[in-house]
């Protein structure tokens, strides 16, 4: 686990140097597992001075490929309703949801954090759990960075 977070903090250094990071606003979703190629993605949405920012990093399985690497910008419409989007489905209240309902589906750690507050939990497949805020939530990060 040490080792994610020293990732995260890696990459987050990799697109900006430290000077320019407000650290004001930080959203960093790692998703593993699936009966896919990929091992691991990392996706990070940050502020700094000049905007908001993501960051995408993916590992595959197979080494041939090699880790994949992504960055971008977030327009302040698209950071406005992402941030709309995860208010409205709780994200700083969410729990853990590690329900099995298939086997072949991603386990997505979520961590987001401000200077005054934070909430990080994990969810198996939130495509197929009840509770439709962590599908939402998962969408919405994605959406934020041109994905579907």
């Amino acid at each position: 686990m040490k080792l994610r977070f020293f990732a995260a903090f890696m990459l987050m250094g990799m697109c900006a140097m430290a000077e320019d990071v407000k650290n004001d606003w930080q959203l960093t979703m790692t998703y593993e597992g699936g009966y896919s190629p990929v091992k691991e993605v990392q996706i990070q949405i940050f502020e700094q001075r000049d905007g908001v920012h993501y960051s995408k990093h993916l590992e595959y399985y197979d080494e041939t490929e090699g880790p994949v690497h992504r960055e971008g910008t977030v327009s302040e419409e698209d950071f406005s309703n992402l941030m709309g989007l995860l208010e409205k489905n709780e994200i700083w209240t969410l729990k853990d949801l590690k329900d099995r309902v298939a086997t072949d589906g991603f386990t997505y750690v979520i961590e987001i954090k401000t200077r005054e507050k934070s909430n990080r939990f994990e969810v198996y497949f939130p495509e197929l759990q009840p509770d439709r805020r962590y599908k939402n939530i998962v969408k919405a990060v994605k959406s934020a960075m041109g994905e579907s």
